[in-house]
């Protein structure tokens, strides 16, 4: 068995940044188009899906600024976060765990909290799952680390956390 030969490491530092740029491009440009199937109330149907699809959309542009640990522009990620919040608020519930807590763990502001943790309970009323309690404990407990050590780096606290 040969081993291959690894790339030099401004090869491959240049090919990631490539496919990062590419990846960032496509979920900012990403367009959400829905398609009917069925008869069940059309219109709520698809404003839920296209919310829905929505929040996936930020939640994996933001999981990417941060999992890439390039400098990130936190004037972009507060602006995802405004867009998600707004989807939150016309959704009432979140049910997709991994979406809920990229987003819910970039609120810093307490508003921005409360309109979390209200996204939290809602989200607890139709399903009685206990992903969405752990899930709103885990963003508590970053959120009490990123009050206690607001000089941490949030690509840190995030690798930690995924790893677990």
């Amino acid at each position: 068995m040969t081993d291959s030969i690894p790339l030099d490491d401004a090869t491959e530092l240049s090919q990631n940044i490539d496919v990062f740029d590419n990846l960032k491009l496509r979920l900012s440009t990403l367009q959400q188009h829905f398609v009917p199937r069925g008869k069940l109330g059309w219109a709520t149907d698809r404003s839920r899906t296209l919310d829905i699809a929505e929040l996936y959309r930020i939640a994996a542009f933001i999981y990417l600024k941060r999992a890439c640990r390039r400098k990130s522009s936190s004037a972009v990620v507060k602006h995802q976060l405004a867009k998600a919040l707004d989807v939150l608020e016309r959704l009432k519930v979140c049910t997709a765990p991994w979406t809920f807590f990229i987003i819910a763990r970039e609120a810093r502001t307490d508003e921005e909290r409360v309109a979390i943790l209200e996204s939290f309970e809602n989200s607890k009323k139709p399903r009685k799952s206990g992903k969405i309690s752990w899930n709103r404990n885990m963003v508590r407990g970053v959120w009490e680390q990123d009050d206690s050590f607001t000089s941490i780096d949030a690509n840190k606290v995030l690798a930690a956390i995924v790893e677990v």
